[in-house]
């Protein structure tokens, strides 16, 4: 008989208990939905305004911006918890997509050229020998 009181004075505090999980789950759940959301847009936004020619290339920076926008934006948010997590979203997956296409395109123009030279460097060199 002594476990009644227990259980009867320990309900109030599991339903508070849940209150708060659900209050607290709930807050983050936002967060990420907010972040979600800006990283949805920055994606969009560059596939709306992408030059690229062909759609599988679209695609592909649209997927690396979607998944490395997100994690760079929940990155971003735990280092600088004052900063909105649409805004880190946004910032986020829009700067990464830009700079993963500067580089991809400065590699294309100068990556091969000097992978060429030192080819024809070394053919040069075997052949000398």
């Amino acid at each position: 008989m002594a476990t009644y009181p227990v259980a009867f004075f320990a309900t109030p505090v599991l339903v508070g208990g849940l209150r708060g999980g659900v209050a607290f789950v709930a807050s983050h759940m936002l967060s990420d939905f907010e972040r979600v959301l800006g990283v949805a847009c920055g994606a969009l936004l560059y596939l709306t305004r992408s030059h690229e020619t062909t759609t599988w290339r679209r695609a592909i920076y649209f997927v690396v911006s979607l998944v490395g926008g997100n994690v760079l934006a929940r990155r971003i948010v735990l280092t600088w918890p004052q900063v909105e997590p649409w805004l880190a979203g946004f910032v986020a997956s829009a700067a990464l997509v830009t700079f993963t296409i500067l580089a991809l395109d400065w590699s294309e123009r100068h990556v091969e050229p000097t992978l060429d030279r030192v080819y024809a460097w070394i053919v040069k060199r075997l052949l000398k020998g």
